[in-house]
């Protein structure tokens, strides 16, 4: 829920300083991408972390690199090393925000943008599947 409201901020105050998307319907489902993406990644690291205190740490790599390269997109765009910028987690989707937002892309064309995104949903739920770790109820 927390995350839902942050993003609503964001996404509000940056309409309100630079317009509206151009596509929202494209921005919705990017952004829901994007979560699905991250929280999947989460309950992938989840299974690496020793105890709740740990679980920045063990998800700071992942939160960095993310960052790291959606701001890589964002500033730079994918005319130089688009297909990397596009399979790093978070590159596509970034693209995806971007296209959402500025338009000027045809949707159909976007669409291809949220296979790497569904790629890393798919390789952090069989990590996470293979590494967490259920405690037993008593």
């Amino acid at each position: 829920m927390l995350s839902v409201v942050q993003i609503a901020v964001i996404l509000g105050v940056l309409a309100a300083v630079a317009g509206g998307p151009a596509n929202p319907l494209l921005l919705i489902a990017a952004v829901v991408s994007t979560v699905v993406m991250l929280l999947a990644l989460g309950l992938a690291t989840a299974g690496l972390t020793n105890s709740p205190e740990h679980a920045q740490v063990t998800t700071l790599p992942v939160s960095l690199g993310v960052i790291g390269v959606s701001g890589w997109v964002g500033l730079t765009g994918t005319g130089d090393l688009t297909l990397l910028k596009r399979l790093l987690p978070g590159g596509s989707a970034t693209e995806l925000v971007l296209n959402a937002w500025n338009g000027g892309v045809p949707p159909a064309d976007s669409l291809v943008l949220f296979a790497p995104t569904l790629a890393w949903v798919v390789v952090a739920v069989a990590l996470a599947a293979r590494l967490f770790r259920w405690e037993p109820r008593r």
